[in-house]
């Protein structure tokens, strides 16, 4: 019998990689750097204290991960207000199907997108 089920909403049951992968492409252009679609992808679970290193390695031992990431998030959160996210395909059914066996809990709204509770 299912108990509990954590997931991370990012990616998973909101369809926001293509948001990622198009924000730091365009963070990247303002900066004047050209970020393809594979390198791209290459960051979208990499965990922040891997980052700066794989971006260096990518761009150069010069290159401002900080000042970068800082804007990409900027570009990022425009679209979060713009609306919502889609859901992935199954996302939906699933939750449904979850709250029929189990009790579903979300973090508060400045959370909810980082990750949600299904205990």
């Amino acid at each position: 019998m299912i108990q509990t089920v954590i997931f991370d909403l990012d990616g998973t049951l909101l369809d926001t990689e293509k948001y990622y992968c198009a924000k730091w492409k365009e963070a990247m252009a303002h900066f004047g750097y050209h970020m393809t679609d594979e390198e791209a992808y290459s960051v979208r679970s990499l965990g922040m204290p891997y980052a700066p290193e794989h971006f260096k390695k990518l761009y150069g031992e010069d290159f401002d991960y900080d000042k970068v990431h800082t804007y990409r998030r900027k570009l990022t959160d425009q679209v979060l207000d713009e609306g919502p996210i889609e859901a992935k395909p199954g996302a939906e059914e699933l939750l449904k199907y979850l709250r029929k066996k189990v009790c579903v809990q979300r973090l508060p709204p400045q959370e909810v997108w980082s990750a949600a509770v299904v205990c």
